[in-house]
């Protein structure tokens, strides 16, 4: 039995093509913090997208990572909490998040005198 050549090519290039390693519903979102602020790569999400967070403590001193409906400082009512032991001067974190619900949410870091000092970010979930 003859194969014509064409088949052959296209096999041979479909088993070249490689496929991402990375899911298309997956996004990295870059987070910086320092004093006393967040910069984010992105502050508008979808509702059911896995984000990986990547969390950077760009300042002098330790900070934490929250993310929870605004003006919330209960730990038990954030989204997600990440704890200052994570986040010494220089630390970098990754971390994957699914958000469940819509609404404005933000960013916040809770440690004593770094939220009174608007140590937020505000961001939106549809």
């Amino acid at each position: 039995m003859r194969i014509p050549v064409f088949v052959l090519l296209a096999v041979l290039v479909a088993g070249c093509v490689q496929t991402p390693w990375y899911s298309k519903s997956q996004e990295d979102v870059l987070v910086t913090m320092d004093e006393f602020s967040f910069k984010s790569s992105v502050t508008e999400f979808r509702k059911g997208v896995e984000y990986t967070f990547v969390i950077k403590n760009a300042g002098k001193i330790p900070h934490e990572f929250a993310i929870a409906p605004m003006g919330v400082t209960d730990h038990a009512k954030m989204l997600l909490h990440l704890n200052v032991e994570l986040f010494p001067p220089g630390a970098e974190v990754r971390k994957k998040f699914t958000f469940t619900q819509d609404g404005k949410f933000e960013f916040a870091c809770h440690i004593m005198g770094h939220y009174e000092n608007m140590m937020i970010l505000i961001i939106t979930v549809n």
